[in-house]
């Protein structure tokens, strides 16, 4: 999956001290083009000599994703073909993107990617939801995209429904998106007005009260 977002560093903030408002916002513009099409501006002379240190920025950044979507996607092919199963067991190492070179902001970034993946892993497979390797790179885009706490209202909701499908998770979380909800205590009080009293029994006894209404069902 491409990039959808990159990273300007403090740093740079010096770079723009030192340029008027008309060439800022020339110079931002062309970052944006820059990394969207990976194409060099054509800038004059002084917004080139600011645009070289932010390029070299981001020509970094995009080849440490670029590698860390390479070695996961090869650490998910070794263990589906090795397993032969529906399930990922992603290992510490697998996840540890850093590449040694003492780049300690980049390093710690890699740390707190792998974490969080981790994280939204273990809320999945909790409850049954697994990862394979057609779904891994949508996997990689939530856990860099939405709140964990999202993720796991959205993986409850999802099992509520009786509908354990990553999809199905993924569906609810981009729907969550576009009706502009910003945190999640606005996702709670909206559907707290819509629940019913099943729906509330449901969420308060889990698995429990689905078994039972199976088992009356038969």
């Amino acid at each position: 999956m491409a990039k959808d977002s990159f990273i300007l560093y403090l740093e740079h903030q010096e770079i723009f001290e030192m340029l008027d408002d008309e060439q800022a916002g020339k110079l931002i513009k062309q970052i944006f083009e820059y990394e969207k099409t990976g194409n060099p501006p054509k800038l004059d002379k002084m917004l080139s000599l600011a645009f070289v240190p932010i390029m070299q920025s981001l020509d970094k950044n995009r080849k440490k994703y670029d590698e860390k979507c390479r070695k996961n996607k090869e650490n998910i092919s070794i263990r589906w073909n090795k397993n032969n199963t529906n399930v990922y067991e992603r290992k510490n190492q697998d996840t540890n993107y850093t590449d040694n070179d003492n780049d300690n902001d980049n390093d710690n970034d890699s740390d707190n990617d792998s974490d969080n993946d981790n994280a939204v892993k273990e809320i999945l497979e909790n409850n049954n939801i697994f990862i394979t390797p057609a779904n891994y790179d949508d996997f990689l885009y939530i856990c860099n995209n939405y709140d964990i706490n999202w993720i796991e209202e959205a993986t409850t909701r999802a099992c509520n429904q009786n509908n354990r499908n990553f999809s199905y998770v993924m569906g609810i979380l981009k729907s969550w998106k576009n009706k502009g909800f910003v945190n999640i205590d606005e996702i709670k009080k909206e559907f707290k007005k819509k629940e019913t009293v099943e729906d509330r029994v449901r969420r308060a006894l889990g698995g429990w009260y689905d078994r039972k209404r199976f088992s009356k069902s038969c």
